[in-house]
């Protein structure tokens, strides 16, 4: 491979940092490449665990991270190894674009002119080596046309629910869920298989917000980019959702996981709460009619939790320019 000096400096310090790799080398991909805080943010939590999901909203680096992920061990890892890796979507059409994409960003970076396309005419399924000794392959599926028996060191699952053409019906999003939890999550090979899942939710019964997933994630949830930070002009009607887990017991602090300040206006905060089955109550059942919350949503008692069961109320938070953090009952909301 004929890297100039200057490159393999570029090279040496991006192998181990993928947040250098995004600023320096993958950036080269794109014409006009936006760098930001935001974008070192995604990048440094991708490459934090095996297992992560984000949900975020549109436009906000998510599929661009998977590109940059995948063309990161494609540029170390792939040097010396094998390496199958699998993209998943809401279908398969919605799969191959993005994988589409991916090899249009290698035939871009002049980094990767010396990399062998070993399937130059498919548009939608990559192969690649760089010494005809070891191949990187990445392929393309839809979740709704999933078929078993695929384990690999790399998996990536990028906008689950989201149909270009249609609002989803229950029956799909509940199938989905069903897929994701009893396939996908097992698919990563034993021990250092990678599972990254990006997404915006279309429902509240979405993976995204099931505790039993989540728990073998490290998951990062971001409220909208509202306002363009230089001219100020809004981005989006209304921030984005603020999700919260709530512990069994103890403190009630949460972090919201913002990107710079957040934008003052109106959230819409989704508690999600443990509540004593016995004792009957739920946490929807604290929410009075204009949809504050209303009394405690733990409700321990002294009566055994047998067994405790998740519960959702609504609650909306409105944040001012100088307020910087906020107290709903038990919950403190620190920005």
């Amino acid at each position: 491979m004929s890297f100039t000096p200057a490159q393999i400096k570029e090279l040496t310090k991006s192998s181990n940092d993928f947040v250098y790799f995004v600023n320096h080398i993958f950036s080269h991909s794109v014409k006009h490449f936006i760098k930001g805080e935001h974008v070192d943010n995604t990048a440094r939590f991708l490459c934090s665990s095996k297992r992560t999901i984000r949900v975020s909203a549109r436009h906000h680096f998510k599929s661009f991270s998977f590109y940059a992920y995948f063309m990161w061990k494609l540029m170390f890892e792939g040097s010396n190894n094998n390496l199958e890796s699998h993209y998943f979507s809401f279908n398969a059409d919605l799969a191959g674009y993005h994988v589409n994409k991916i090899k249009k960003c290698i035939e871009e970076n002049p980094y990767f002119d010396d990399i062998i396309d070993r399937k130059p005419t498919a548009e939608t399924v990559l192969k690649y080596t760089w010494n005809n000794k070891h191949f990187i392959t990445l392929t393309p599926h839809g979740l709704v046309q999933f078929k078993r028996g695929i384990h690999a060191p790399l998996i990536f699952v990028d906008d689950p629910f989201q149909d270009p053409d249609n609002e989803l019906n229950p029956l799909i999003i509940y199938k989905i869920n069903e897929i994701f939890k009893s396939n996908i999550m097992d698919m990563p090979t034993e021990p250092d298989g990678e599972l990254h899942v990006c997404g915006t939710p279309q429902t509240n019964e979405d993976f995204f917000f099931d505790k039993m997933v989540t728990a073998r994630f490290r998951v990062q949830v971001l409220p909208a980019i509202s306002k363009d930070p230089t001219t100020g002009e809004e981005l989006y009607p209304l921030p984005w959702w603020v999700i919260f887990n709530v512990p069994t017991g103890g403190q009630y602090n949460v972090e919201i996981n913002a990107t710079g300040d957040v934008t003052p206006g109106t959230y819409q905060a989704k508690a999600r709460a443990w509540t004593d089955y016995n004792a009957g109550t739920k946490a929807s059942d604290l929410v009075d009619s204009s949809g504050n919350i209303v009394g405690a949503l733990y409700n321990g008692g002294t009566g055994s939790v047998n067994p405790p069961i998740l519960d959702e109320a609504v609650q909306t938070i409105v944040i001012g320019q100088a307020v910087v953090s906020a107290t709903i009952d038990n919950f403190t909301i620190t920005i």
